[in-house]
């Protein structure tokens, strides 16, 4: 079979639907249940940071997360109560406090991550492992290339002229404004939970890589 880039357009349209009506809906509801038993967002986005850089002092963590003092101070002490962190003195001054992960905290991590990886294992488990790599490198291949156009296209440059002949009911209900019309609700800008296709389920944003189900919770 020969594809044009009409073909390609419809199946692409064609998977969206499909993972955004059931892919979604399925893991949203396995995410809910999971997620219902995790620390809280703040407190993941602590274990998170802790995670990544081993121990860290109060204000070490406030700087890092960009929150108040308060809120840290709130949040490390629940995570202790619940044996998720544990505070040592540092070994050079033995005044300031290191706050570091408990064999529990690694563990909520490691559950994290791993449901994470089932999510994508259960996604793309009809391809081989030389499909989903030859896809990866397609799909990156596809996006650097729109992302280039759609800048040139921003800034007025090599813009389509079918983008100014738009009709207005594709802008839903927006006056066309040449690429700057989709921005305003045809494929961008909408809200963290609102999209062209219908709601976008949690843990989605299109700005921040796509679907994390860990995003509900840092």
């Amino acid at each position: 079979m020969t594809y044009n880039s009409q073909d390609l357009l419809k199946q692409f349209g064609d998977f969206m639907m499909a993972f955004q009506q059931r892919g979604f809906s399925a893991f949203s509801k396995r995410g809910q249940q999971f997620w219902a038993k995790q620390p809280q967002r703040g407190q993941m986005r602590v274990l998170l940071l802790l995670n990544d850089k081993d121990q860290l002092t109060n204000s070490q963590i406030v700087d890092e997360l960009d929150i108040r003092p308060s809120s840290v101070s709130v949040m490390v002490k629940k995570l202790e109560e619940e044996g998720l962190v544990e505070r040592h003195d540092s070994t050079e001054d033995k005044r300031v406090s290191l706050i570091s992960l408990t064999e529990k905290g690694k563990e909520t991590i490691t559950s994290s991550h791993n449901f994470k990886t089932e999510f994508s294992d259960e996604l793309f488990d009809s391809l081989t492992k030389e499909e989903q790599e030859t896809l990866g490198k397609l799909l990156n291949k596809l996006t650097t290339g729109l992302n280039e156009k759609f800048a040139k296209w921003d800034d007025g440059e090599e813009r389509p002229d079918f983008l100014d002949n738009m009709p207005n009911a594709f802008f839903k209900g927006q006056k066309p404004q040449g690429w700057g019309g989709f921005k305003g609700n045809g494929f961008g800008h909408q809200g963290p939970h609102n999209g062209q296709f219908g709601p976008r389920p949690d843990g989605f944003d299109p700005h921040q890589g796509g679907f994390d189900p860990e995003r509900n919770n840092y």
